[in-house]
């Protein structure tokens, strides 16, 4: 029998409603997202603050990721799932948590594994970004990506109770409610 890790990245739409079904346990997934949150954060901050100390890096994205990224998290699910019941699915914002969590985070864990061979493999020239242009880990990120996007696809249609393209669509919306939401605030910072 496969572990709901393993088998999720083939039967994406089992996993999601057999973890919705189940008991619920949403401190485990507030830590790992608050987690991943962190450690996305200090990546990120580490590439553009490369001036501070590693130590003021780690302690701004501990600080970013444990306390934003769950909030996030929560308010992303929430829309989702607001998205997907104006067009007719049964979702709660606490089955699409599910579904993200699944779906999509758990399977993300395999990209960090990549890329931390990669960093053991290469040292400092797996982080410089002219050394991983052409990188086999570069191309198997790319498709790895690609898939765990199809998974998110189908765990938030398992969430709703229909297709994944009716999925697409909500994730469709969701990017135009968020880059309405940054020309509105584009908009405000211009007036002040």
């Amino acid at each position: 029998m496969m572990t709901s890790w393993v088998r999720v990245w083939i039967q994406p739409g089992e996993v999601t409603r057999e973890k919705i079904e189940g008991k619920r346990n949403e401190t485990l997934s507030f830590l790992l997202v608050a987690v991943f949150g962190a450690i996305f954060s200090f990546l990120l901050i580490d590439q553009i603050n490369r001036d501070f100390d590693v130590s003021f890096n780690l302690w701004i994205a501990s600080t970013i990721g444990l306390i934003v990224s769950p909030i996030l998290f929560t308010l992303s699910a929430w829309f989702v799932a607001v998205i997907g019941r104006w067009m007719g699915g049964e979702g709660l914002a606490s089955d699409v948590r599910i579904a993200l969590l699944w779906g999509q985070i758990l399977p993300s864990v395999a990209i960090w594994g990549i890329r931390l061979v990669e960093f053991l493999i290469n040292g400092e020239a797996s982080v410089v970004p002219s050394s991983r242009d052409q990188s086999l880990a570069n191309m198997v990120v790319a498709g790895l990506s690609i898939w765990i996007w199809v998974l998110s696809l189908q765990a938030v249609a398992e969430a709703h109770r229909f297709s994944a393209w009716k999925s697409l669509l909500i994730y469709i919306i969701f990017i135009l409610f968020l880059f309405l939401f940054q020309r509105l605030m584009d908009f405000i910072q211009w007036l002040i």
